[in-house]
């Protein structure tokens, strides 16, 4: 607070003047006091004398014309003496010239007014009692005025000598010493305040009002050391206040450096909290959001500002119902752990771990939570626990083949010998059994030629040779996949997904694939790609099964009478990208917009329940864009068929 706002009698000076006025006026008071009694009897005794020095000296003048009449003799002249008694009266009334403030008068008789330096006067003053005597100081009344005076008697004429003054005039010079008195003791006193005034301001003030400001600059921050100081107290103090500042600039320095460090440390773990893919949000005991991260911030759309304070419950609805466990990790200080906790949102499911990491701090309780989506990681387990399904299909596929493939080739091979020993007549064996039953080998073949025989053999061996066909490739598609990829013509990859689509029946669903037709559209000379085969085929057949069901489902609709289901498959050659096209087109039910935005996303499917488990087309997806490094599009309308596009690098 600035000291000039501080109110006066909070201030030094008026502590200081406060009791130097009290005692000062006290002093004063009494001074003037004391003098003036002295001062008072000597100016009262001054005109005493005065008065008696006239009155005197107007006596002298009345015994020095006596004394003139005496020496001529001529006392007994009346007219003498009243010229010299005349003369005598002027010169008594002169002496006032001299004491302006005195007049003079001669009474006769003690009461007859015979000369007085006053005009005007009665010619008689009813004054008795005091001109009994002579030599007397007396205070009476003239014309109703109070007079001071002294009477001097001249018994020869008769005459009283009287000398006075008024009293306001006796009193006048008394009051005037008594202001003079005060005026001087007022004026010392306010010389000497004047003076301490000036002093305390130059000595006390000044030099306090620059200790104050530079306190103040302090308090604002302006650390500022004081110049020009004095070699008193207050300068001692200043020097002091210097020390003081440069030892503030020296640990506001050292402060600042630490401030700097911490702010980098901050900064730095704030950075590494930011950088966490992971939802790191900090709680205190009342569970009021004290840490808010770049993630939270970008999965809730809320600004640090906006979550900071905030209750979680309000920030994260969604973990409302796990307050009770993040309370609990806090009370008991244990590691809270919510794995593959499931979110809803919209139509789809996402999945999240969520642990709670108790926070003990020196004052305060809290926990930190993290929270980590994890639905990439729940799909893709789903994913391979749907790949090793496949492969235990595809390993008890091959175990049939292995088994079917010994009896067929018994098949096979006796078809071909019960054909030639039953139409070779060439061969002698069969010549020499024919003679031996007395049959020739010319009625036998006439026989089986009529029978329609070696048409059945040929079918069996047909047959047999198809079946064993199908074996192979089943065993190709179940073989493990290779650890490199290798080099595949398209047209057979292809081919051979046909002929497994073929053998596909579902009899529950009263469909054969063999009812579909199937339009092929290969283009020339098209160059081998670098592939895993099985997982190729694992795509194609894929998808040939997913259209071979859109196009029952629209057949089971019964909307079009002339409905007839057909794929159209297409393998060319894209120049500009240098890659492979396959293009698998059916004309079954198609989809909408939406579901061709989710058609690639696990366990999404519009089958009915335990028809599909919606991982076929993501785990399709995965094998061509991650193992192939491929692309993988679909291009659909409703009721209008849908077509999957497939692009493979010829390079790899």
């Amino acid at each position: 607070m600035p000291y000039k706002k501080y109110p006066f009698y909070n201030r030094i000076l008026f502590w200081v003047l406060a009791p130097v006025l009290i005692i000062g006026i006290a002093c004063s008071t009494f001074l003037a006091a004391t003098m003036s009694a002295p001062l008072k009897k000597m100016i009262t005794q001054q005109f005493d004398a005065d008065l008696r020095l006239l009155s005197g000296i107007g006596l002298e003048l009345c015994e020095e014309s006596f004394s003139y009449l005496l020496e001529l003799r001529l006392e007994q002249n009346s007219e003498m003496n009243t010229v010299l008694k005349n003369e005598t009266m002027e010169k008594i009334k002169a002496l006032s010239g001299h004491f302006p403030q005195i007049h003079m008068m001669v009474l006769e008789s003690g009461s007859r007014i015979k000369a007085c330096s006053l005009e005007g006067m009665p010619e008689k003053w009813e004054n008795t009692g005091i001109y009994s005597g002579n030599d007397i100081r007396f205070f009476s009344n003239l014309e109703k005025e109070k007079i001071h005076g002294h009477l001097q008697y001249f018994p020869f004429w008769d005459w009283s000598v009287v000398s006075f003054m008024y009293d306001t005039d006796y009193q006048r010079p008394v009051r005037m010493a008594y202001q003079l008195t005060y005026v001087a003791s007022a004026g010392a006193f306010l010389a000497v305040v004047v003076t301490l005034l000036i002093v305390f301001h130059l000595m006390i003030n000044r030099p306090l009002n620059r200790l104050v400001s530079a306190t103040d600059g302090v308090a604002e921050g302006k650390l500022s050391k004081i110049k020009n100081m004095s070699q008193n107290e207050f300068g001692r103090l200043m020097r002091s206040f210097n020390g003081m500042v440069d030892s503030i600039n020296q640990e506001k320095a050292e402060i600042s450096h630490l401030i700097g460090k911490l702010e980098d440390s901050r900064s730095y773990i704030g950075n590494i909290i930011d950088s966490m893919p992971s939802m790191v949000i900090g709680v205190n005991r009342a569970l009021q959001i004290t840490q808010w991260n770049k993630a939270a911030v970008a999965a809730t759309g809320i600004n640090g500002s906006g979550a900071l304070g905030r209750n979680i419950r309000d920030v994260l609805p969604r973990l409302k119902v796990d307050v009770d466990i993040i309370v609990r990790s806090i009370t008991t200080r244990e590691i809270e752990q919510l794995p593959k906790r499931p979110r809803k949102k919209g139509h789809e499911t996402f999945y999240e771990d969520v642990i709670v990491y108790p926070l003990v701090m020196e004052n305060e309780e809290g926990a930190v939570i993290r929270i980590d989506d994890v639905t990439e990681t729940v799909r893709l387990e789903e994913m391979l626990v749907q790949n090793e399904k496949m492969l235990s299909v595809g390993g008890l596929a091959a175990g049939m083949a292995h088994e079917i493939n010994n009896p067929l080739a018994g098949v096979i091979q006796n078809a071909n010998v019960l054909s030639g020993r039953l139409s070779d007549t060439s061969m002698p064996a069969n010549l020499k059994a024919a003679e031996s039953i007395g049959i020739p080998m010319a009625g036998i073949e006439q026989y089986m030629t009529v029978r329609g025989i070696p048409r059945i053999l040929e079918a069996i061996s047909e047959s047999g040779m198809r079946m064993a066909s199908i074996v192979d490739n089943m065993l190709s598609f179940a073989r493990k996949g290779e650890d490199t990829a290798s080099l595949h013509d398209p047209v057979v990859l292809m081919e051979r997904t046909l002929e497994l689509a073929l053998t596909d029946y579902d009899w529950k669903e009263q469909y054969d694939f063999k009812s579909i037709a199937v339009e092929k559209q290969y283009g020339d000379n098209l160059p081998r790609i670098p592939c895993e085969s099985s997982k190729i085929q694992q795509v194609l057949l894929n998808l040939l099964n997913n259209g071979a069901y859109a196009m029952l489902e629209k057949q089971a609709l019964g909307k079009e009478s002339d409905y007839k289901p057909e794929f159209i498959i297409r393998l060319s050659l894209d120049t500009v990208d240098q890659m492979l096209k396959i293009e698998i087109k059916d004309n079954g039910m198609g989809m909408d917009e939406d579901t061709c935005k989710r058609v690639f996303e696990p366990f999404f499917t519009t089958k009915p329940v335990g028809v599909g488990t919606g991982l076929g087309l993501s785990v399709s997806y995965f094998i061509i864009t991650k193992n192939h490094k491929g692309s993988f599009d679909v291009a659909s309308q409703k009721d209008r068929g849908t077509n999957f596009i497939i692009r493979l690098p010829l390079t790899h």
